[in-house]
């Protein structure tokens, strides 16, 4: 239903040759789900990776987000989901030492006008300077950037009044050694990360093949003291739980 609903939605708005397109990269996005979910149930069995995988996480650990030129800046095809070997994972930065997330905390935790932080000021004079703001949408103005900005404002006062929307999904990834990397919804880990919500919803897009691999590993041991790594990593979401048999 709410796929047809999007059809005529398409339809009536952008004419029959953009629905057709879209139509094509769906049905094409719909079959390679398919042919991994076939694929990594053959290989992982129980632990396979699923096209919407989603798990509730503390933001707190959400520690790194790596930008999508680090994610897709080689020379080979990514799936739309699954297991990613390589070294894709060591391109993550750690988000508490951008000036966005300065920025958001002066503003939400310490109640400093935007045009006060620096990290507007470094924005404005960018823009001004004919650079580009990277983060931001549409054209590189001013007028655009305070647009920005009010929309981070709704968006915080939403959280903090409604708390955390399920639906609301953020873009994880998980590194070699079970580091949450952030590829989509920076935004709302951080101000929930200042407003203190104990919980965000977030769905697994990558993990780094070590990592599955200590997943087998988790998975298939019948006791604790199989895993020498055990007690490091125990309490670890994605991990299955390891019970004597």
């Amino acid at each position: 239903m709410e796929t047809a609903m999007r059809a005529r939605s398409i339809l009536s708005e952008e004419g029959i040759l953009f629905l057709a397109r879209s139509l094509k990269q769906y049905a094409s996005a719909a079959l390679e789900d398919q042919w991994l979910k076939y694929k990594y149930k053959l290989e992982y069995g129980a632990i396979a990776p699923q096209p919407d995988e989603r798990l509730w996480v503390d933001p707190t650990v959400l520690d790194y987000s790596i930008p999508a030129g680090g994610l897709y800046g080689y020379d080979r095809k990514y799936p739309r989901y699954g297991v990613l070997d390589g070294s894709w994972d060591q391109h993550k930065g750690a988000w508490r030492e951008w000036e966005v997330w300065l920025g958001l905390r002066d503003r939400f935790a310490e109640n400093v006008p935007w045009e006060e932080t620096t990290y507007y000021q470094h924005a404005v004079n960018k823009i001004e300077s004919g650079e580009s703001v990277g983060y931001l949408d549409g054209p590189q103005t001013k007028a655009n950037f305070e647009s920005y900005l009010d929309n981070l404002d709704k968006l915080y006062e939403d959280m903090k009044h409604n708390g955390y929307e399920p639906s609301s999904i953020i873009i994880v990834h998980i590194g070699r050694d079970g580091e949450w990397i952030v590829g989509q919804g920076n935004h709302r880990r951080i101000i929930a990360s200042v407003i203190g919500i104990e919980s965000v919803r977030v769905r697994v897009k990558y993990r780094h093949a070590e990592w599955q691999a200590r997943r087998r590993r988790f998975y298939e041991a019948d006791s604790p003291d199989e895993l020498s790594d055990y007690e490091a990593f125990r309490s670890h979401p994605d991990l299955p739980e390891v019970t004597p048999q």
